[in-house]
Protein backbone atom coordinates (compact mmCIF):
# COMPACT_ATOMS: atom_id res chain seq x y z
CA UNK A 1 0.00 0.00 0.00
CA UNK A 2 2.81 2.41 0.93
CA UNK A 3 4.58 1.61 -2.35
CA UNK A 4 1.42 2.38 -4.33
CA UNK A 5 1.05 5.73 -2.62
CA UNK A 6 4.71 6.51 -3.30
CA UNK A 7 4.40 5.76 -7.00
CA UNK A 8 1.26 7.87 -7.26
CA UNK A 9 3.05 10.83 -5.69
CA UNK A 10 5.94 10.43 -8.13
CA UNK A 11 3.49 10.25 -11.06
CA UNK A 12 1.74 13.48 -10.13
CA UNK A 13 5.08 15.17 -9.48
CA UNK A 14 6.25 14.26 -12.98
CA UNK A 15 2.91 15.27 -14.40
CA UNK A 16 3.09 18.71 -12.78
CA UNK A 17 6.75 19.48 -13.24
CA UNK A 18 8.06 17.10 -15.83
CA UNK A 19 6.68 19.15 -18.72
CA UNK A 20 9.13 21.94 -17.91
CA UNK A 21 12.33 19.98 -17.42
CA UNK A 22 14.22 23.22 -16.67
CA UNK A 23 12.29 24.17 -13.54
CA UNK A 24 14.44 24.63 -10.45
CA UNK A 25 13.44 25.34 -6.91
CA UNK A 26 11.98 28.72 -5.88
CA UNK A 27 10.11 29.17 -9.20
CA UNK A 28 13.23 29.55 -11.35
CA UNK A 29 14.22 28.08 -14.70
CA UNK A 30 17.58 26.54 -15.45
CA UNK A 31 19.00 27.36 -18.87
CA UNK A 32 19.61 24.29 -20.97
CA UNK A 33 21.83 24.01 -24.02
CA UNK A 34 18.88 24.57 -26.36
CA UNK A 35 18.26 27.99 -24.79
CA UNK A 36 21.77 29.39 -25.09
CA UNK A 37 22.42 32.21 -27.56
CA UNK A 38 24.76 30.02 -29.57
CA UNK A 39 22.03 27.50 -30.26
CA UNK A 40 19.31 30.09 -30.98
CA UNK A 41 21.11 32.45 -33.36
CA UNK A 42 20.09 31.96 -36.99
CA UNK A 43 17.18 29.70 -36.08
CA UNK A 44 13.57 30.35 -37.05
CA UNK A 45 11.89 32.71 -34.60
CA UNK A 46 8.90 30.41 -34.23
CA UNK A 47 11.17 27.54 -33.16
CA UNK A 48 13.11 29.66 -30.64
CA UNK A 49 9.92 31.06 -29.14
CA UNK A 50 8.57 27.53 -28.69
CA UNK A 51 11.75 26.48 -26.87
CA UNK A 52 11.43 29.23 -24.30
CA UNK A 53 7.70 28.68 -23.91
CA UNK A 54 8.21 24.96 -23.27
CA UNK A 55 10.94 25.85 -20.78
CA UNK A 56 8.33 27.75 -18.76
CA UNK A 57 9.11 31.39 -19.49
CA UNK A 58 5.92 33.44 -19.36
CA UNK A 59 7.05 36.84 -20.64
CA UNK A 60 8.33 36.22 -24.16
CA UNK A 61 8.55 39.28 -26.45
CA UNK A 62 9.32 39.36 -30.15
CA UNK A 63 11.06 42.29 -31.82
CA UNK A 64 11.53 42.50 -35.58
CA UNK A 65 14.00 44.45 -37.63
CA UNK A 66 13.68 44.95 -41.37
CA UNK A 67 16.19 43.79 -43.93
CA UNK A 68 16.38 43.78 -47.73
CA UNK A 69 17.66 40.19 -47.73
CA UNK A 70 15.08 37.51 -48.32
CA UNK A 71 17.52 34.85 -47.00
CA UNK A 72 17.36 36.33 -43.47
CA UNK A 73 13.59 36.48 -43.25
CA UNK A 74 12.34 35.09 -39.91
CA UNK A 75 15.80 34.26 -38.48
CA UNK A 76 16.83 35.22 -34.95
CA UNK A 77 19.80 37.58 -34.70
CA UNK A 78 19.70 38.69 -31.02
CA UNK A 79 18.45 37.29 -27.71
CA UNK A 80 18.27 38.58 -24.15
CA UNK A 81 16.92 37.22 -20.84
CA UNK A 82 16.14 39.71 -18.13
CA UNK A 83 18.19 42.28 -20.08
CA UNK A 84 21.24 40.01 -20.32
CA UNK A 85 22.54 39.17 -23.76
CA UNK A 86 25.35 37.07 -22.32
CA UNK A 87 24.35 34.06 -20.26
CA UNK A 88 25.40 30.42 -20.08
CA UNK A 89 24.05 26.92 -19.69
CA UNK A 90 22.96 26.16 -16.12
CA UNK A 91 22.23 29.78 -15.27
CA UNK A 92 18.90 30.37 -13.51
CA UNK A 93 16.19 32.96 -14.26
CA UNK A 94 12.74 33.56 -12.84
CA UNK A 95 9.89 32.43 -15.04
CA UNK A 96 8.42 35.94 -15.48
CA UNK A 97 11.58 37.80 -16.54
CA UNK A 98 11.36 39.30 -20.06
CA UNK A 99 12.77 37.14 -22.82
CA UNK A 100 13.32 39.30 -25.89
CA UNK A 101 13.85 37.52 -29.19
CA UNK A 102 14.98 39.78 -32.08
CA UNK A 103 14.55 38.51 -35.62
CA UNK A 104 14.77 39.70 -39.21
CA UNK A 105 11.78 40.42 -41.40
CA UNK A 106 12.30 41.04 -45.12
CA UNK A 107 10.91 44.41 -46.13
CA UNK A 108 8.83 44.10 -49.24
CA UNK A 109 9.64 47.14 -51.42
CA UNK A 110 6.73 49.29 -52.47
CA UNK A 111 6.40 48.88 -56.23
CA UNK A 112 7.58 52.05 -57.95
CA UNK A 113 5.17 53.57 -60.44
CA UNK A 114 5.96 52.77 -64.04
CA UNK A 115 8.32 55.28 -65.64
CA UNK A 116 6.38 58.20 -67.13
CA UNK A 117 3.09 56.68 -65.94
CA UNK A 118 1.40 60.08 -65.58
CA UNK A 119 2.50 61.11 -69.06
CA UNK A 120 1.39 57.87 -70.65
CA UNK A 121 -2.03 58.20 -69.02
CA UNK A 122 -2.34 61.75 -70.34
CA UNK A 123 -1.29 60.66 -73.84
CA UNK A 124 -3.81 57.83 -73.75
CA UNK A 125 -6.61 60.37 -73.32
CA UNK A 126 -6.36 61.04 -77.06
CA UNK A 127 -6.44 64.82 -76.83
CA UNK A 128 -2.78 65.35 -77.73
CA UNK A 129 -1.69 65.25 -81.37
CA UNK A 130 1.77 65.44 -82.91
CA UNK A 131 3.12 68.73 -84.21
CA UNK A 132 6.44 69.37 -85.92
CA UNK A 133 9.02 71.80 -84.56
CA UNK A 134 8.60 74.15 -87.50
CA UNK A 135 4.80 74.25 -87.30
CA UNK A 136 4.79 74.77 -83.54
CA UNK A 137 7.31 77.61 -83.63
CA UNK A 138 5.59 79.36 -86.50
CA UNK A 139 1.92 79.03 -85.55
CA UNK A 140 2.11 78.95 -81.75
CA UNK A 141 0.62 82.50 -81.54
CA UNK A 142 -2.58 81.06 -83.02
CA UNK A 143 -2.63 78.05 -80.67
CA UNK A 144 -2.66 79.36 -77.11
CA UNK A 145 -4.16 76.70 -74.81
CA UNK A 146 -4.21 73.98 -77.49
CA UNK A 147 -2.92 70.52 -76.38
CA UNK A 148 -0.03 69.14 -78.43
CA UNK A 149 2.87 66.73 -78.17
CA UNK A 150 6.32 67.04 -79.65
CA UNK A 151 9.49 64.94 -79.89
CA UNK A 152 12.66 66.84 -79.08
CA UNK A 153 16.02 66.59 -77.32
CA UNK A 154 16.37 67.58 -73.68
CA UNK A 155 18.87 70.38 -73.14
CA UNK A 156 18.42 70.90 -69.40
CA UNK A 157 16.06 69.65 -66.72
CA UNK A 158 14.92 70.75 -63.29
CA UNK A 159 12.11 69.49 -61.10
CA UNK A 160 9.79 72.06 -62.70
CA UNK A 161 10.98 72.57 -66.29
CA UNK A 162 12.49 71.00 -69.38
CA UNK A 163 14.40 73.33 -71.70
CA UNK A 164 14.80 72.28 -75.32
CA UNK A 165 15.99 73.98 -78.50
CA UNK A 166 13.57 73.26 -81.31
CA UNK A 167 14.09 73.46 -85.05
CA UNK A 168 17.72 72.31 -84.94
CA UNK A 169 18.55 74.49 -81.96
CA UNK A 170 17.36 77.80 -83.38
CA UNK A 171 14.69 78.53 -80.78
CA UNK A 172 14.51 77.83 -77.04
CA UNK A 173 11.32 76.40 -75.60
CA UNK A 174 10.36 75.97 -71.94
CA UNK A 175 8.22 72.94 -71.06
CA UNK A 176 6.75 73.67 -67.63
CA UNK A 177 5.85 70.45 -65.83
CA UNK A 178 2.52 69.73 -64.25
CA UNK A 179 2.54 68.04 -60.84
CA UNK A 180 3.79 64.49 -61.31
CA UNK A 181 5.30 61.48 -59.58
CA UNK A 182 8.13 60.78 -62.01
CA UNK A 183 11.62 62.02 -61.20
CA UNK A 184 12.57 63.33 -64.62
CA UNK A 185 15.98 64.63 -63.52
CA UNK A 186 17.24 61.19 -62.53
CA UNK A 187 15.83 59.35 -65.53
CA UNK A 188 16.66 61.66 -68.46
CA UNK A 189 20.12 62.71 -69.63
CA UNK A 190 21.05 65.89 -71.45
CA UNK A 191 20.70 65.40 -75.19
CA UNK A 192 18.34 62.45 -74.82
CA UNK A 193 15.30 62.33 -77.07
CA UNK A 194 12.00 62.76 -75.23
CA UNK A 195 8.33 62.81 -76.18
CA UNK A 196 6.61 65.55 -74.19
CA UNK A 197 3.02 66.76 -74.19
CA UNK A 198 1.37 69.92 -72.87
CA UNK A 199 -0.66 72.96 -73.84
CA UNK A 200 0.71 75.81 -75.93
CA UNK A 201 1.44 78.86 -73.80
CA UNK A 202 2.83 82.33 -74.31
CA UNK A 203 5.71 83.59 -76.41
CA UNK A 204 7.93 85.77 -74.29
CA UNK A 205 10.77 88.01 -75.32
CA UNK A 206 13.97 87.12 -73.46
CA UNK A 207 16.82 89.60 -73.26
CA UNK A 208 19.57 88.54 -75.69
CA UNK A 209 17.75 85.24 -76.33
CA UNK A 210 15.00 86.40 -78.65
CA UNK A 211 11.51 84.98 -78.34
CA UNK A 212 10.97 81.97 -76.10
CA UNK A 213 7.95 79.70 -76.38
CA UNK A 214 6.37 78.28 -73.23
CA UNK A 215 4.47 74.97 -73.12
CA UNK A 216 2.47 74.49 -69.90
CA UNK A 217 1.09 71.51 -67.91
CA UNK A 218 3.69 69.22 -69.44
CA UNK A 219 4.39 65.51 -69.00
CA UNK A 220 7.15 63.44 -70.52
CA UNK A 221 5.76 60.10 -71.69
CA UNK A 222 8.67 58.43 -73.49
CA UNK A 223 12.42 58.73 -74.02
CA UNK A 224 15.12 57.35 -76.29
CA UNK A 225 14.08 55.00 -79.08
CA UNK A 226 10.57 54.76 -77.67
CA UNK A 227 10.22 58.55 -77.99
CA UNK A 228 11.50 58.47 -81.57
CA UNK A 229 8.69 56.08 -82.44
CA UNK A 230 6.23 58.89 -81.68
CA UNK A 231 7.88 61.25 -84.19
CA UNK A 232 5.76 61.59 -87.31
CA UNK A 233 6.43 63.00 -90.76
CA UNK A 234 3.90 65.81 -90.46
CA UNK A 235 1.64 67.51 -87.96
CA UNK A 236 -1.75 66.10 -87.05
CA UNK A 237 -4.30 67.44 -89.60
CA UNK A 238 -6.44 68.70 -86.71
CA UNK A 239 -3.97 71.56 -86.28
CA UNK A 240 -4.26 72.79 -89.86
CA UNK A 241 -7.07 75.11 -88.77
CA UNK A 242 -4.47 77.11 -86.82
CA UNK A 243 -1.91 77.21 -89.64
CA UNK A 244 -2.66 80.63 -91.09
CA UNK A 245 -0.72 83.88 -91.17
CA UNK A 246 -1.96 86.29 -88.55
CA UNK A 247 -0.31 89.48 -87.34
CA UNK A 248 0.82 87.63 -84.22
CA UNK A 249 2.43 84.93 -86.36
CA UNK A 250 4.09 87.55 -88.54
CA UNK A 251 5.47 89.33 -85.48
CA UNK A 252 7.12 86.17 -84.16
CA UNK A 253 8.41 84.27 -87.18
CA UNK A 254 10.06 84.65 -90.55
CA UNK A 255 7.60 84.72 -93.42
CA UNK A 256 7.98 84.06 -97.07
CA UNK A 257 7.35 86.99 -99.39
CA UNK A 258 3.96 85.59 -100.34
CA UNK A 259 2.97 85.07 -96.68
CA UNK A 260 4.06 88.58 -95.78
CA UNK A 261 2.11 90.19 -98.60
CA UNK A 262 -0.98 88.12 -97.76
CA UNK A 263 -1.50 89.90 -94.43
CA UNK A 264 -0.98 93.40 -95.80
CA UNK A 265 -4.11 95.47 -96.36
CA UNK A 266 -4.98 98.99 -97.45
CA UNK A 267 -5.27 101.30 -94.44
CA UNK A 268 -7.45 104.45 -94.37
CA UNK A 269 -5.21 107.46 -94.91
CA UNK A 270 -7.13 110.03 -92.85
CA UNK A 271 -7.71 107.57 -89.98
CA UNK A 272 -3.97 107.07 -89.67
CA UNK A 273 -3.50 110.82 -89.40
CA UNK A 274 -6.19 111.07 -86.73
CA UNK A 275 -5.12 108.01 -84.70
CA UNK A 276 -1.55 107.06 -85.59
CA UNK A 277 -0.96 104.96 -82.45
CA UNK A 278 -3.83 102.62 -83.31
CA UNK A 279 -2.34 101.82 -86.72
CA UNK A 280 1.24 101.44 -85.54
CA UNK A 281 2.60 97.98 -86.41
CA UNK A 282 -0.26 97.27 -88.78
CA UNK A 283 0.74 95.49 -91.98
CA UNK A 284 -0.20 97.54 -95.03
CA UNK A 285 0.11 97.87 -98.77
CA UNK A 286 0.33 101.19 -100.60
CA UNK A 287 -0.25 101.47 -104.31
CA UNK A 288 0.60 104.55 -106.34
CA UNK A 289 3.13 106.60 -108.26
CA UNK A 290 6.63 107.30 -106.99
CA UNK A 291 6.61 111.05 -106.46
CA UNK A 292 10.09 111.53 -105.06
CA UNK A 293 13.09 109.47 -103.91
CA UNK A 294 15.63 110.82 -101.42
CA UNK A 295 18.77 108.90 -100.52
CA UNK A 296 19.42 108.65 -96.81
CA UNK A 297 22.50 107.78 -94.82
CA UNK A 298 23.86 104.20 -94.80
CA UNK A 299 22.33 103.33 -98.18
CA UNK A 300 18.68 103.75 -97.27
CA UNK A 301 16.12 105.72 -99.23
CA UNK A 302 12.93 107.63 -98.47
CA UNK A 303 10.20 107.13 -101.06
CA UNK A 304 7.21 109.46 -101.36
CA UNK A 305 4.24 107.80 -103.03
CA UNK A 306 1.04 109.40 -104.28
CA UNK A 307 -1.91 107.02 -104.12
CA UNK A 308 -5.03 107.09 -106.32
CA UNK A 309 -6.64 109.76 -104.08
CA UNK A 310 -3.54 111.93 -104.35
CA UNK A 311 -2.58 111.22 -100.74
CA UNK A 312 1.14 111.25 -100.10
CA UNK A 313 2.83 108.50 -98.07
CA UNK A 314 6.33 108.54 -96.60
CA UNK A 315 8.10 105.20 -96.94
CA UNK A 316 11.59 104.07 -95.93
CA UNK A 317 13.48 101.24 -97.58
CA UNK A 318 16.93 99.71 -98.07
CA UNK A 319 17.73 97.96 -101.32
CA UNK A 320 18.91 94.39 -101.29
CA UNK A 321 22.06 93.51 -103.20
CA UNK A 322 21.34 93.36 -106.90
CA UNK A 323 17.77 94.55 -106.54
CA UNK A 324 16.43 96.85 -109.30
CA UNK A 325 15.84 100.41 -108.15
CA UNK A 326 12.66 102.41 -108.38
CA UNK A 327 12.57 105.61 -110.37
CA UNK A 328 10.41 108.68 -109.90
CA UNK A 329 7.26 108.28 -111.93
CA UNK A 330 7.15 104.47 -111.53
CA UNK A 331 3.85 102.94 -110.50
CA UNK A 332 4.35 100.35 -107.77
CA UNK A 333 2.86 98.40 -104.88
CA UNK A 334 4.87 98.56 -101.68
CA UNK A 335 4.40 96.43 -98.55
CA UNK A 336 5.42 97.12 -94.99
CA UNK A 337 4.45 98.07 -91.44
CA UNK A 338 2.85 101.35 -90.47
CA UNK A 339 4.92 103.28 -87.94
CA UNK A 340 2.64 106.18 -87.15
CA UNK A 341 3.23 109.48 -88.90
CA UNK A 342 6.15 111.73 -89.89
CA UNK A 343 6.38 115.44 -90.61
CA UNK A 344 7.93 116.79 -93.79
CA UNK A 345 8.47 120.25 -95.23
CA UNK A 346 7.33 121.37 -98.67
CA UNK A 347 9.45 123.54 -100.92
CA UNK A 348 7.63 126.54 -99.48
CA UNK A 349 8.51 125.47 -95.92
CA UNK A 350 5.07 124.22 -94.97
CA UNK A 351 4.93 121.32 -92.49
CA UNK A 352 2.99 118.32 -93.79
CA UNK A 353 2.08 115.23 -91.74
CA UNK A 354 1.99 111.91 -93.60
CA UNK A 355 1.64 108.23 -92.69
CA UNK A 356 5.04 106.59 -92.31
CA UNK A 357 5.62 103.05 -93.62
CA UNK A 358 8.68 100.88 -93.04
CA UNK A 359 8.84 98.86 -96.23
CA UNK A 360 9.70 95.18 -96.60
CA UNK A 361 8.97 94.75 -100.31
CA UNK A 362 8.70 97.34 -103.10
CA UNK A 363 7.39 95.22 -105.98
Amino acid sequence: MKKSIYFLLCFFTILLFGIHDTYAADNQIVITGKLTSENCMGKKVSSVKKRFKNAGFSNIQLQKEYTESENLDGLVFALSIDGKTSYSKGQKFKIDVPVIISYWRTKKPTPAPALFEDGKNAYASGQYGYITDADLLKFAPNMNGIPIYIVTKADSLSDTRLTAYLNDGSSSTYFNFASHTDNYESSIAKGETVAVLGTVGEIKEQFLLGNTLTIDNCYIFAKGEEAEAYRLGQSDPYYYQFFYISEAVANNSDLTEGEYKSICSYLPYEDILRNPDYYTKKYTVVSGEVDQIIEDFFGGITIYILDGQNNKWTCSYSYKDGEPHLLEGDYTNVYGICDGTRNSSTLLGKQVTMPYIKLKYIR
